[in-house]
């Protein structure tokens, strides 16, 4: 139940960010900024993880 919750508050902020990036781009790209500053660690994990992933598929192909 809880992950429907989820879910929908979660597209209410999608639906709320894509509403705001119409209404003022700047503050968007500052607001993204921020975000990318406050997740850095995790935004380059994630950068890893794919770029390792694509590694081992390669590799995995080559065999």
């Amino acid at each position: 139940m809880s992950n429907i919750f989820k879910k929908i508050s979660q597209k209410s902020i999608l639906e709320q960010l894509n509403q705001l990036k119409k209404e003022n781009p700047e503050k968007r790209k500052l607001q993204n900024k921020r975000y990318r500053e406050k997740n850095r660690s995790i935004l380059n994990l994630k950068k890893r993880l794919s770029y390792q992933k694509k590694k081992y598929l390669v590799k995995l192909n080559s065999i």
